[in-house]
């Protein structure tokens, strides 16, 4: 019983994390936002900071030349 319970727990909290159904709208303020979030995490050896916004979504902030990406499956958006 234990065991069924922590597996309906586990399968929830999955179920929460992922993407959303339909599509989000975020606001120039909460991009703002999210950029300033993004900011106060950079890492200043690698010149990026990242804010997740969702699974499959998140925000990078640069402020100098970075290291090269390669996305095989992914789009860039800016």
């Amino acid at each position: 019983m234990k065991a069924t319970i922590l597996f309906v727990f586990a399968f929830s909290l999955a179920l929460q994390a992922a993407d959303p159904s339909r599509p989000m709208f975020w606001s120039s303020a909460q991009q703002k936002d999210f950029d300033k979030l993004a900011l106060s995490k950079l890492n200043a050896d690698r010149h990026l900071g990242t804010e997740r916004l969702l699974d499959s979504a998140f925000v990078a902030y640069r402020n100098g030349n970075a290291e090269a990406e390669l996305h095989e499956k992914q789009a860039d958006c800016s």
